[in-house]
């Protein structure tokens, strides 16, 4: 299943529209995190919580920092 989630993650960061970005990096945070790369997760999470910013989607950008 994670495999399926990071394969989704990089159809997401492959695309033009850039509110696809970060839902992108969420999920490759989330699997990050998921495989125990801590360190790699938190940066992920955290550049996915400064594209929803960058995005006019703070409310996800939230989400990602709760993450």
């Amino acid at each position: 299943m994670l495999g399926v989630a990071q394969k989704d993650a990089s159809w997401l960061l492959a695309q033009p529209a850039p509110w696809m970005r970060p839902h992108g990096l969420m999920i490759v945070g989330a699997v990050s995190a998921a495989t125990g790369a801590s360190d790699r997760a938190i940066d992920v999470l955290g550049e996915a919580a400064a594209a929803f910013d960058d995005a006019a989607m703070r409310l996800c950008g939230a989400a990602a920092r709760r993450l």
